[in-house]
């Protein structure tokens, strides 16, 4: 074997490249040798040496050469062309298998989990399309496999990288060429590429419905029925982005309340955009959970195991962030379960979330033990986008002992430098705080607030939260340098960004921003403001799941500044909680199986079996196996012979019983026929006769001039109008005859807001449970909401720039509902108590509650509350 060395160009270590092949087609004539001698040819200037295989073929004149024998020199050309034509078919089929998105489905579930992970961890600022957007580019993914999804599944991999170069000239263009099928599925799929535009602009939006509708036209020529229901989940997702939850909503259901067959899988779809793309607001939550759980069965049936993972996630999300963390650790662990059966390696996303839980529970060691299987899944699969916040979360729980916080500060600077090279700053705003422990002297001294600068300048924060954590880093940076002045600005600048960041983040973070807040005031000698917001974190009971080293030290400081004020009882009372609370947290290592989560076994140890007694073991259960078989067939022949004699016997007897059972059930049928008929009538005279009182007291209104007795009127026909709803929602036909009182409450909201002026400018916030009441309770229920509407609503308003009216219908453990109704409005004055008062509407609201045996409590803070709670019969519930 001869090696090739080309003139002025080394070897390489993969062989000769392109331009070798070239210098060695070109230069064979001019090249040769004799095997083992040195020559002297004419046709080369300088003597051929001997090639030395182990050498890099560099000769005394520093050149390379190629030396091979001559007859070799017709059988090189051949080989030389081979190589060109062969490296020009690779390199062609590698371009365009670089164009081909990988739609794997391990790469499908690690987008769906990152984006997701990806939403939470910011607190939904940014949205899931923008999530997407993030994952895919730092993955090197393409969301066309997202996208395209159940459309044409083959021709979107092939064809759409339009779709990750966000060049739609190209479809635009190449859609004026195409007709039938091949256009409607284009338009499709532009369509769809618009609904997943990061962000919420409404040209986007607007382009995407506008394609989409080209799609359904071009569609109803088609009749392609699985295309048409694509485009209505496409349809519903770029409403609920639009922010039209109605037009959404109808869109959804022409795909999950089809009469005709459709594909599972797209019905699994439209239940999963409904639940993941919902705005998130505290009233959707229970809804977006019921959506995401029957796409999930529906993932089930399909063998979806990417979808139905994700779905899960979501649910423990939305749980969490509902404190239900018991629902949201099952869904969690069932997501990791599903994972785990697929061959899902991401599962890191789900194992952080099952840590925070953990944190949330007060189970440290479940808290740092999925934090540590976190970073190894991380580090396993190759996926480390959010390592640092994994890094972050095994801080956190090293943190909670006492013992261990050496750990916590290593752990801390991973994560910080994992922040600093991503430039993520939000997050690392709330790591600086964690480790600088010393107090410094100087701020030209002090490198926290020199790092917080240069984040500021490296990454400025683009919403109210990340405003809020950097003026915490800054606060807590001059409290240890006691600057209290500067502390006490910044502290306070993040204290008012409070009530704005509770739409988005809750009141998570209240507690702690307390916590500092008393802890700087303590240290600065305020003892009264700083008392003011320890009791606060105190009686937060949020606040003090999220955070319970900071309710200990809480305790402890109150307890000095009682104990200084002179309270020696509440004093010793916080020292008890303090003492309590320090044992339970402060001694992790003490606790069982602690030190054995770095040691857990990755498999079960198998057990030796001998082989000899198993095969005697198996001998003797197949004989009695036999044995049992036997006798069970003969037991089983002699009861169908039994059977059969009794089955001649009673014969004529059921032929009989059926024609009597026949002949009953057909006057039972008229009787209820009957029944409901009379029902009906009823009802229907009811509401006649009120509407004719109704129009009377209307009539007679005209004819009276003095303003008091046409208010009363008025009030009088609102009233008897709330009394012909109620008869309008009884349902005769339903075994439970009764009155839907969600349903009427909703009825009573869009009538008022109707036929009254000042309730078009007023919001209503409705949660209502599905409640059934018979017509004794409906009536007096009825009444009482709409006079408690009305008086709101005339009176409660006139200086709130937001009007506002919160409903709430629940029906509690041991079958007692409450009804409870609230403005933010004006109040009641401090001297009128409305039990004992002479007005018309509060004594007509406490005569109708004795009526169900109820009381009426009324509060005024911040607005005027009512809550009623009276008993419900188990039968008249359908809820």
């Amino acid at each position: 074997m001869y090696n090739c060395c080309l003139p002025g160009r080394p070897p390489t270590r993969f062989g000769p490249s392109l331009g070798h092949i070239s210098d060695i087609f070109f230069s064979c004539q001019e090249l040769r040798i004799r095997s083992g001698q040195r020559s002297d040819d004419e046709g080369l200037k300088r003597p051929v040496k001997r090639f030395i295989p182990d050498r890099t073929g560099k000769w005394s004149d520093g050149k390379y050469r190629i030396l091979l024998p001559e007859r070799n020199r017709p059988l090189l050309k051949t080989a030389m062309l081979k190589i060109v034509f062969t490296s020009a078919f690779i390199f062609s089929a590698w371009s365009v298998a670089a164009q081909v998105p990988d739609s794997s489905p391990n790469n499908k579930a690690l987008m769906l989990l990152s984006s997701a992970f990806i939403t939470v961890s910011r607190e939904a600022a940014i949205d899931l399309d923008s999530s997407l957007v993030l994952t895919a580019k730092y993955h090197h993914l393409s969301r066309a496999v997202l996208i395209s999804e159940g459309i044409d599944d083959a021709y979107a991999i092939k064809c759409c990288r339009w779709i990750d170069d966000r060049n739609t000239s190209v479809p635009e263009n190449e859609i004026k060429q195409l007709h039938g099928s091949r256009k409607v599925r284009l338009q499709m799929l532009l369509g769809a590429y618009y609904a997943f535009q990061p962000g919420f602009r409404k040209s986007d939006t607007k382009r995407g419905i506008y394609w989409l509708r080209l799609a359904e036209k071009g569609n109803n020529v088609v009749n392609n029925h699985n295309w048409g229901m694509h485009i209505n989940c496409l349809l519903g997702k770029c409403y609920l982005k639009s922010g039209a939850i109605g037009r959404a909503k109808e869109c959804f259901r022409k795909v999950t309340a089809s009469p005709y067959f459709t594909d599972q899988r797209i019905v699994a779809k439209a239940w999963n955009y409904e639940g993941m793309y919902t705005p998130f607001l505290p009233s959707t939550s229970g809804m977006r959970i019921i959506f995401l759980t029957r796409a999930c069965k529906l993932f089930f049936r399909v063998r979806d195991e990417g979808n139905r993972a994700n779905a899960l996630a979501n649910i423990a999300y939305l749980n969490f962030a509902r404190q239900n963390f018991r629902d949201a650790e099952m869904a969690a662990m069932e997501s990791l379960r599903v994972q785990r059966y697929a061959g899902i390696p991401y599962s890191h996303y789900t194992t952080d979330l099952l840590s925070l839980i953990a944190q949330m529970k007060g189970n440290y060691v479940g808290h740092l033990r999925w934090a540590l299987e976190s970073i190894r899944s991380a580090n396993f699969s190759g996926d480390h986008m959010e390592l640092a916040l994994f890094y972050a979360r095994v801080g956190d729980a090293y943190a909670t002992s006492s013992d261990k916080r050496g750990n916590a500060v290593v752990w801390y600077k991973k994560a910080l430098s994992e922040f600093l090279k991503n430039k993520d700053g939000r997050h690392a705003y709330k790591l600086l705080i964690r480790f600088y422990n010393e107090d410094l002297s100087s701020s030209e001294s002090n490198p926290l607030i020199g790092l917080i600068n240069r984040l500021l300048i490296a990454s400025p924060p683009e919403n109210t939260i990340d405003q809020q954590d950097a003026y915490i880093a800054l606060g807590e940076a001059y409290r240890r340098m006691k600057d209290y002045k500067k502390a006490e600005k910044y502290f306070l600048e993040a204290r008012g960004l409070s009530a704005a960041n509770q739409r988005i983040r809750g009141k998570m973070n209240d507690g702690n921003l307390n916590f500092l807040l008393g802890q700087f005031y303590f240290q600065a000698g305020n003892l009264p403001k700083s008392r003011r917001y320890l009791t606060a974190l105190v009686r937060d009971s949020a606040a003090s799941r999220e955070a319970a080293g900071n309710l200990a030290e809480a305790y402890w400081l109150l307890h000095q500044i009682d104990a200084g004020l002179g309270k020696y009882v509440s004093s010793m009372h916080y020292l008890q909680l303090h003492n309590q609370l320090a044992d339970s947290i402060h001694h992790i290592t003490d606790q069982p199986g602690y030190a054995a989560i770095f040691k857990l076994p990755m498999s079960r140890p198998v057990v030796p079996v001998n082989s000899a007694s198993a095969a005697s073991g198996s001998a003797r259960i197949n004989v009695t196996v036999l044995v049992l078989i036997a006798l069970t067939l003969i037991g089983f022949g002699w009861v169908l012979i039994s059977r059969f004699k009794v089955s001649i016997r009673k014969l004529l007897d059921n032929q009989y019983q059926k024609r009597l059972l026949a002949e009953a059930t057909r006057k039972q049928i008229g009787l209820l026929a009957s029944r409901e008929k009379l029902l009906k009538e009823v009802q229907f005279r009811v509401q006649d006769n009120l509407k004719i009182i109704i129009s009377l007291l209307s009539r007679q209104s005209d004819f009276i001039t003095d303003q008091d007795a046409l208010e009363a009127i008025g009030q009088s026909q609102s009233r008897m109008m709330a009394m012909s709803l109620v008869y309008g929602l009884v349902e005769p036909e339903n075994e439970h005859t009764g009155v839907n009182l969600a349903a009427y409450v909703s009825t009573l909201v869009a009538f008022l807001q109707e036929n009254h002026q000042k309730a078009k400018y007023i919001r209503f916030v409705l949660n209502l449970d599905p409640v059934h009441v018979d017509l004794s309770k409906a009536v007096p229920l009825a009444l009482m909401v709409h006079e408690i509407l009305t008086n709101s609503i005339r009176h409660a308003f006139l200086f709130q720039e937001y009007p506002e009216i919160n409903i709430e219908l629940q029906l509690l453990p041991g079958e007692p509902v409450r009804l409870f109704i609230q403005d933010n409005g004006s109040g009641l004055p401090d001297d009128l108590d409305p039990v004992t008062s002479r007005s018309f509407g509060f004594s007509l609201i406490v005569g109708l509650a004795s009526q169900i045996d109820a009381l009426p409590v009324f509060r005024s803070h911040m607005g005027l509350a009512v809550e009623i709670s009276f008993a419900l019969q188990e039968e008249k519930n359908l809820g």
